[in-house]
C-alpha cells in the first residue's frame, strides 16, 4: 500500500484551482476520471475533508463544522452551479479547516 501524502488542512490540499473538482469526491486530475479519494489528485470539498481528516479520526467533527459554516450540505454547496473555487476556499478559510 502506497503512503498518502499528508496535508494538515483542506486549504492546503485545495491549494490551487486544479486540485478542486465537482461531481465526484475525487478525480485523477482536474477534469479526469473519478477515482477513490486515496488515489485522487483533485477533490470536491467533501473528498478533501475526507482525505485530510479521516486518517486522524476528526472527519465527523470537521463535517459538522463545515455544514454549520455553509448552512447546508457540503456536496450540495460544492456541486451547485454557482459555486466557484473561490467560494469554496472562502468557506474553508472561514471554517479554519
Amino acid at each position: 500500500m502506497k503512503k498518502l501524502r499528508e496535508y494538515k488542512t483542506v486549504a492546503g490540499l485545495l491549494g490551487n484551482r486544479d486540485r478542486w473538482c465537482k461531481g465526484t469526491m475525487a478525480r485523477i486530475s482536474y477534469r479526469g476520471q473519478p477515482c477513490e479519494v486515496e488515489d485522487g489528485k483533485a477533490f470536491c470539498l467533501y473528498g478533501a475533508i475526507e482525505r485530510v481528516y479521516k486518517p486522524n479520526g476528526k472527519i465527523f467533527e470537521i463535517v459538522s463544522k463545515m455544514r454549520e459554516v455553509l448552512g447546508r450540505e457540503i456536496v450540495a454547496f460544492n456541486d451547485d452551479c454557482r459555486t466557484t473555487y473561490e467560494k469554496v476556499i472562502m468557506a474553508v478559510k472561514k471554517a479554519k479547516i
